[in-house]
C-alpha cells in the first residue's frame, strides 16, 4: 500500500512536542495524518480535530465526556491505525474506543508518577495496557514500570523519539581566556516537576567564584513568578535571564552558544532536552534519576547531581566551567552517543516498521 493511502490518526495533545515529533515525520513521509486533540493546536499540512467541550475542557473529566465525539470521528475518518500519546489520558480514551490496531506511547509521569499517586489511575493504566496492540516506551526504566503494571514484554517497544541530527551546528570550543561570559542554560518548563528552584539556589555560590556567568532559563509555566522572585530575593536577578517559551530553532541557537546545560528534574521519561544539549555539544549537569543515568556517566560525559543539594550543584557547575579537558572529551562522547542511539530519523523508521506490521496483520 502506498504511503499516501495509509491513514495514521493520533489521539494526542496537538500542542505537545511529543505529538509534533511523530506527526512531522509521517506527514513529510507522505502518509495521510490526522490528530484528534482535547487541546487546540495547528500543524501545517495536518487535519486537527479539536474536541471542544466549552468550560468543561478545563477539567480532567473532559477525556471521558469527549469519548462519544472521539468515537464518531474515528468512524468518519476510518484511519488504518490509531496512536495515542500519554497513557493516563489519551491512552485511556483510545482504549475505550475499541479501535484496532491501537498503539499507546508512554512518556514519563504517566507511568512513573500518576499510577502511584492514585489507585483509580493505576486501574485506568492497567485497562489501557490490556487493550493496546503495542506500547511504545521512551526508556528502559519506563518499560520496567509498564511490565509491573501488566504489560507483556513482547507488547512493549523501547526507544526515544530522538533528535534530528541535521539541525545541530558543529560547536566550536571557545578559549575560556578570550571569552567574556560563560553561558549556562536550562530548557525545562517552569513547573514543579522540573525543580528549577534547585538551580536558582545554586547560583550565588557560582557567582561568588566566577562573576562573568549568565544563566539562561528557556520555558514557561506556573512557577515563573515564584522563580523570578527567588532570583530577586537571592540577589542574582542581574545574572539570570528568563527568556520565555521559544521556538525549537531559537532554542537550538541558544544551545549552540552555551557552555553548560542544566536539568534539575525530579522525574523524566526520556528528556529530549538532554539529547538536544548533548547533540549541540553542551556539557550536561543533570539530576541523578533513572532516565539520565541511561545517557550520562558521572565525571565521564557529564555530571549527575542530587535533586535537593544546591551546594553540590554549585560545585559541579564550577568544576565544569574550570575543567576544559573534561568538557572537550564529553562533547565528543555525547555527540557519538546521540548519533548511535538518539537519531530521530533512525528511530522513526523503527516506528514506521511497527505501523506497517500492525496494519498488514489487520488486513
Amino acid at each position: 500500500m502506498a504511503n499516501n493511502k495509509i491513514h495514521i490518526c493520533y489521539l494526542a495533545d496537538a500542542s505537545s512536542i511529543h505529538t509534533l515529533k511523530l506527526v512531522d515525520y509521517f506527514n513529510k513521509k507522505g502518509y495521510r495524518v490526522s490528530v484528534i486533540s482535547f487541546n487546540p493546536g495547528a500543524i501545517e499540512g495536518v487535519n486537527i480535530y479539536f474536541i471542544n467541550l466549552g468550560f468543561l475542557s478545563r477539567f480532567k473529566l473532559k477525556y471521558l465526556l469527549g469519548l462519544p465525539k472521539v468515537k464518531r470521528l474515528l468512524a468518519e475518518l476510518k484511519p488504518d491505525i490509531l496512536h495515542a500519546v500519554y497513557l493516563t489520558s489519551y491512552g485511556f480514551v483510545g482504549s475505550l474506543t475499541q479501535f484496532h490496531p491501537f498503539i499507546i506511547s508512554a512518556i514519563g509521569s504517566d507511568v512513573t508518577i500518576r499510577p502511584r499517586k492514585s489507585f483509580i489511575l493505576k486501574l485506568l493504566v492497567k485497562y489501557a495496557i490490556k487493550r493496546a496492540n503495542l506500547i511504545h516506551s521512551q526508556a528502559a526504566h519506563l518499560t520496567k514500570e509498564l511490565i509491573s503494571l501488566g504489560a507483556k514484554p513482547e507488547q512493549v517497544i523501547t526507544f526515544t523519539y530522538g533528535v534530528d541530527l541535521r539541525l545541530f551546528k558543529q560547536k566550536k570550543e571557545n578559549d575560556p581566556q578570550n571569552k567574556k561570559q560563560r553561558i549556562i542554560i536550562s530548557t525545562r518548563a517552569f513547573e514543579a516537576i522540573y525543580n528549577l528552584e534547585l538551580l536558582i539556589y545554586s547560583i550565588p555560590k557560582v557567582l561568588k567564584e566566577i562573576s562573568d556567568v549568565k544563566f539562561l532559563l528557556i520555558g514557561s509555566g506556573k512557577q515563573e513568578r515564584k522563580l523570578k522572585e527567588l532570583a530577586r530575593k537571592l540577589g542574582v536577578s542581574q545574572s539570570v535571564e528568563f527568556l520565555g517559551k521559544l521556538s525549537n530553532e531559537e532554542v537550538l541557537n541558544y544551545l549552540s552558544r552555551a557552555d553548560i546545560y542544566i536539568s534539575t528534574s525530579l522525574s523524566d521519561g526520556q528528556s529530549l532536552s538532554l539529547l538536544e544539549a548533548m547533540a549541540s555539544g553542551v556539557f550536561p549537569i543533570v539530576t541523578d534519576i533513572p532516565s539520565n543515568r541511561v545517557w550520562i556517566r558521572d565525571n565521564k560525559n557529564g555530571f549527575l547531581c542530587l535533586t535537593d543539594e544546591p551546594n553540590q550543584l554549585s560545585k559541579k557547575i564550577l568544576e565544569a566551567l574550570t575543567n576544559d579537558n573534561l568538557r572537550v572529551k564529553a562533547v565528543k562522547r555525547n555527540q557519538a552517543l546521540v548519533v548511535e542511539r538518539g537519531s530521530y530519523k533512525k528511530n522513526m523508521e523503527i516506528m514506521e516498521k511497527y505501523y506497517l506490521q500492525l496494519i498488514s496483520s489487520k488486513n
